[in-house]
């Protein structure tokens, strides 16, 4: 009998793989779940068991590491199915995944579960002999864990990283041109679990170091690139989540040396892209009458970035934009007409999208 805080009593061994071979299975595959964007193609397996007997059946199934959905539709007053890691001879049934119970009659319900590693583990039915009524089904939907998956950019795609917070899963992703990623990462099984996020380059290193950043369906993290091959880890508790990478394409060309500045011209926005990686950039922008000027400035950073405004003459003035969505504004001195310069460099590991403009 079990002696499991968690269960209740399950079977002798014999009697458990007796009814197990008893119980009905068809093999489905399944379709990749809806999410905000038009998903990518997932792999994902359903299997159908129904329960033939009063009381406990159990059926040994094998799963793959990775995360599990579980569909219930109880065929009885009082219904419940569990998937567990362990039963032993003498029934004692250990290391919950997930369960789902019917409160009420014949009712429906569907729970997701994190699946350590590959190998097989144990589904519980149980209806109460009082009910007299058998029928109850479950679907148990496997989404494999793969430490590498292709992503597009644009469309979200289904990943599950076991639902550990320590198994890291990259996503790949190719960028055609200069711009800004906007990344979240959604919770699919309606827990609303953040994720870790960093992006990497072609050779899955960091391009931030240790840090890393909290994502959520309400919360995004931006990433400036240049044309090339990314990497976007995840981990996370959610034991399924779709990555959703917004990609904005951001012309504008940068350069690196004071001489070879670009220029802003007045009443103008200025829209950039510091690309991961890149340390520096210069601007500037010409005065032709002498008068105080307003500067504006927006950004959607990571990390942070720092903007120098300097002239002859003209005592420095340094602005920051911070992480996240970010702002700022400040009016001149009266400046004398001549050409002044910007110069953008990051703060930490800085990068983003940010824009300026001056009038």
């Amino acid at each position: 009998m079990v002696n499991n805080a968690n269960v209740s009593p399950v079977p002798n061994k014999a009697s458990i793989f007796a009814k197990g071979l008893m119980i009905a299975l068809t093999v489905v595959v399944a379709a990749a779940i809806s999410t905000l964007w038009a998903p990518s193609a997932y792999a994902a397996e359903s299997s159908t068991y129904t329960q033939t007997e009063l009381g406990y059946q159990v059926i040994p199934i094998d799963l793959k590491a990775g995360a599990v959905k579980l569909d219930f539709a109880a065929g009885a007053s009082s219904a419940d199915v569990y998937v567990y890691a362990n039963v032993d001879s003498d029934g004692n049934a250990t290391g919950r995944v997930v369960s789902v119970y019917a409160s009420d009659p014949y009712a429906k319900g569907s729970k997701y579960g994190n699946v350590a590693k590959s190998g097989t583990y144990y589904l519980v039915f149980y209806a109460s002999t009082y009910s007299g009524a058998t029928g109850s089904t479950a679907t148990v939907t496997q989404y494999p864990y793969k430490k590498v998956k292709s992503a597009t950019l644009n469309k979200s795609t289904l990943g599950t990283g076991c639902g550990d917070n320590g198994t890291i899963a990259y996503y790949k992703v190719s960028v055609k041109k200069r711009g800004y990623i906007t990344l979240k990462v959604k919770d699919v099984t309606g827990v609303d679990y953040s994720s870790s996020v960093w992006l990497c380059n072609s050779k899955k290193k960091s391009l931030s170091g240790s840090d890393y950043s909290y994502v959520s369906a309400d919360k995004s993290v931006y990433y400036g690139v240049k044309k090339g091959t990314y990497y976007i880890a995840v981990k996370s508790y959610a034991s399924l989540y779709s990555v959703q990478p917004k990609f904005t394409a951001v012309k504008q060309a940068v350069k690196a040396k004071k001489s070879k500045a670009v220029s802003i011209k007045k009443g103008k926005v200025m829209k950039v892209v510091m690309a991961a990686g890149e340390k520096t950039a210069w601007f500037k922008f010409k005065v032709t009458k002498k008068k105080a000027y307003k500067i504006s400035l927006t950004g959607k950073i990571y990390d942070g970035i720092k903007l120098t405004f300097s002239g002859k003459g003209y005592y420095d003035t340094s602005k920051y934009l911070y992480s996240g969505d970010s702002s700022d504004s400040f009016k001149t001195e009266k400046l004398k007409p001549q050409t002044y310069y910007v110069q953008v460099t990051r703060s930490g590991n800085g990068n983003g999208y940010y824009t300026i403009k001056w009038k």
